[in-house]
Protein backbone atom coordinates (compact mmCIF):
# COMPACT_ATOMS: atom_id res chain seq x y z
CA UNK A 1 0.00 0.00 0.00
CA UNK A 2 3.12 2.34 1.18
CA UNK A 3 4.40 1.45 -2.43
CA UNK A 4 0.99 2.46 -4.43
CA UNK A 5 0.69 5.57 -2.41
CA UNK A 6 4.58 6.82 -3.14
CA UNK A 7 4.20 5.94 -7.00
CA UNK A 8 0.81 7.70 -7.13
CA UNK A 9 1.74 10.79 -5.09
CA UNK A 10 4.77 10.73 -7.20
CA UNK A 11 2.58 10.95 -10.40
CA UNK A 12 0.82 13.72 -9.25
CA UNK A 13 3.85 15.66 -8.29
CA UNK A 14 5.21 15.51 -11.29
CA UNK A 15 1.97 16.46 -13.43
CA UNK A 16 1.32 19.28 -11.15
CA UNK A 17 3.22 22.40 -10.65
CA UNK A 18 6.10 21.32 -12.66
CA UNK A 19 8.20 23.08 -15.64
CA UNK A 20 5.55 23.31 -19.48
CA UNK A 21 7.38 25.51 -20.74
CA UNK A 22 10.86 24.90 -22.26
CA UNK A 23 14.02 25.47 -20.62
CA UNK A 24 14.99 29.20 -21.15
CA UNK A 25 18.42 27.97 -22.99
CA UNK A 26 16.22 26.31 -25.70
CA UNK A 27 13.77 29.14 -25.56
CA UNK A 28 16.60 31.83 -26.47
CA UNK A 29 18.10 29.56 -28.76
CA UNK A 30 15.06 28.94 -31.12
CA UNK A 31 14.13 32.36 -30.80
CA UNK A 32 17.80 34.05 -31.37
CA UNK A 33 17.97 31.67 -34.29
CA UNK A 34 15.06 33.15 -36.08
CA UNK A 35 16.36 36.45 -35.24
CA UNK A 36 19.90 35.52 -37.07
CA UNK A 37 18.72 34.29 -39.87
CA UNK A 38 19.43 36.10 -43.32
CA UNK A 39 15.57 37.11 -44.16
CA UNK A 40 14.63 38.38 -40.47
CA UNK A 41 18.06 40.76 -40.61
CA UNK A 42 17.62 41.64 -44.01
CA UNK A 43 14.19 43.20 -43.28
CA UNK A 44 14.85 44.10 -40.06
CA UNK A 45 18.07 46.19 -41.39
CA UNK A 46 16.40 48.15 -44.27
CA UNK A 47 14.08 49.84 -41.91
CA UNK A 48 16.79 50.32 -38.74
CA UNK A 49 19.77 51.70 -41.51
CA UNK A 50 17.20 54.07 -42.31
CA UNK A 51 16.61 55.48 -38.68
CA UNK A 52 20.09 55.19 -38.05
CA UNK A 53 20.70 57.77 -40.86
CA UNK A 54 17.60 60.46 -41.18
CA UNK A 55 18.71 62.96 -43.62
CA UNK A 56 18.54 67.05 -42.95
CA UNK A 57 15.71 67.90 -45.81
CA UNK A 58 12.20 68.24 -44.22
CA UNK A 59 10.89 66.28 -47.40
CA UNK A 60 13.58 63.45 -47.59
CA UNK A 61 13.59 63.29 -43.55
CA UNK A 62 9.36 62.24 -44.17
CA UNK A 63 10.18 60.24 -46.76
CA UNK A 64 12.70 58.15 -44.93
CA UNK A 65 10.82 57.81 -41.88
CA UNK A 66 7.61 56.29 -44.14
CA UNK A 67 9.88 53.91 -45.54
CA UNK A 68 11.63 52.92 -42.36
CA UNK A 69 8.01 52.43 -40.83
CA UNK A 70 6.76 50.11 -44.32
CA UNK A 71 10.25 48.03 -43.95
CA UNK A 72 9.71 47.98 -39.97
CA UNK A 73 6.34 46.51 -40.61
CA UNK A 74 6.30 43.10 -41.82
CA UNK A 75 9.34 41.84 -40.01
CA UNK A 76 8.22 42.91 -36.92
CA UNK A 77 4.87 41.58 -37.58
CA UNK A 78 6.47 38.34 -38.58
CA UNK A 79 8.71 38.17 -35.99
CA UNK A 80 6.10 38.43 -33.55
CA UNK A 81 4.20 35.48 -34.63
CA UNK A 82 6.82 33.68 -34.68
CA UNK A 83 7.97 34.22 -31.03
CA UNK A 84 4.22 33.95 -29.47
CA UNK A 85 3.85 30.90 -31.48
CA UNK A 86 6.59 29.10 -29.16
CA UNK A 87 5.80 28.79 -25.32
CA UNK A 88 7.56 31.13 -23.01
CA UNK A 89 9.78 29.37 -20.54
CA UNK A 90 7.45 29.56 -17.18
CA UNK A 91 7.34 32.98 -15.76
CA UNK A 92 9.21 34.24 -18.72
CA UNK A 93 6.01 35.41 -20.67
CA UNK A 94 6.11 39.25 -19.08
CA UNK A 95 9.81 40.00 -20.17
CA UNK A 96 9.09 38.56 -23.80
CA UNK A 97 6.26 40.19 -24.10
CA UNK A 98 7.83 43.58 -22.96
CA UNK A 99 10.24 43.07 -25.54
CA UNK A 100 7.20 42.22 -28.45
CA UNK A 101 5.85 45.29 -27.09
CA UNK A 102 8.38 47.49 -27.57
CA UNK A 103 8.67 46.28 -31.29
CA UNK A 104 5.61 46.92 -32.15
CA UNK A 105 5.96 50.43 -30.82
CA UNK A 106 8.73 51.11 -32.68
CA UNK A 107 7.23 50.08 -35.90
CA UNK A 108 3.94 52.29 -34.94
CA UNK A 109 5.45 55.47 -34.00
CA UNK A 110 8.03 55.00 -36.60
CA UNK A 111 4.86 55.48 -39.11
CA UNK A 112 3.52 58.07 -36.54
CA UNK A 113 6.72 60.08 -36.63
CA UNK A 114 6.67 60.54 -40.38
CA UNK A 115 3.08 61.77 -39.68
CA UNK A 116 4.03 64.17 -38.07
CA UNK A 117 6.80 65.45 -40.15
CA UNK A 118 4.33 66.03 -42.56
CA UNK A 119 2.25 67.90 -40.37
CA UNK A 120 4.94 70.16 -39.33
CA UNK A 121 6.13 70.56 -43.11
CA UNK A 122 1.94 71.67 -43.86
CA UNK A 123 2.72 73.83 -40.82
CA UNK A 124 5.35 75.85 -42.85
CA UNK A 125 3.69 76.01 -45.78
CA UNK A 126 0.59 77.20 -44.21
CA UNK A 127 1.85 79.69 -41.82
CA UNK A 128 5.45 80.91 -43.24
CA UNK A 129 8.03 81.28 -40.72
CA UNK A 130 6.02 80.02 -37.42
CA UNK A 131 8.52 77.01 -36.91
CA UNK A 132 11.20 79.11 -37.10
CA UNK A 133 9.35 81.84 -34.48
CA UNK A 134 8.09 78.71 -32.18
CA UNK A 135 12.27 77.73 -31.77
CA UNK A 136 13.23 74.01 -32.59
CA UNK A 137 10.50 71.73 -33.04
CA UNK A 138 10.98 68.16 -31.97
CA UNK A 139 9.26 65.35 -33.42
CA UNK A 140 8.13 63.78 -29.99
CA UNK A 141 7.28 60.47 -32.22
CA UNK A 142 10.67 59.72 -33.54
CA UNK A 143 11.81 60.51 -29.88
CA UNK A 144 9.50 57.75 -28.74
CA UNK A 145 10.02 55.40 -31.66
CA UNK A 146 13.61 55.72 -31.08
CA UNK A 147 13.33 54.79 -27.11
CA UNK A 148 11.38 51.51 -28.27
CA UNK A 149 13.90 50.57 -30.66
CA UNK A 150 16.50 50.92 -27.88
CA UNK A 151 14.58 49.40 -25.01
CA UNK A 152 13.53 46.43 -27.41
CA UNK A 153 17.31 46.52 -27.85
CA UNK A 154 18.21 46.52 -24.07
CA UNK A 155 15.38 43.64 -23.09
CA UNK A 156 16.90 41.63 -25.77
CA UNK A 157 19.90 41.64 -24.57
CA UNK A 158 19.39 41.40 -21.14
CA UNK A 159 16.94 38.17 -21.57
CA UNK A 160 20.00 36.45 -23.65
CA UNK A 161 18.56 37.30 -27.10
CA UNK A 162 21.74 38.63 -28.48
CA UNK A 163 21.04 38.31 -32.35
CA UNK A 164 17.80 39.57 -31.71
CA UNK A 165 19.20 42.74 -30.22
CA UNK A 166 21.51 43.11 -32.62
CA UNK A 167 19.00 43.62 -35.15
CA UNK A 168 18.00 46.77 -33.52
CA UNK A 169 21.44 48.09 -33.46
CA UNK A 170 23.98 48.41 -29.97
CA UNK A 171 21.70 49.62 -27.00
Amino acid sequence: MAIVGAVLLTGVAAGCGGPTGPSKAAYVQRVDRTCRSPRTRRAFGAGVRELASLPRGRHARTHALRSAGRALATPVHRLTAKVRALPAPDGDQPVVDRWLDDLHKLAALTNQAAATERRIISLEVHHPGVVERSGTVRNADLDRALEAKLAAARTARAYGLDGCARLLGRP
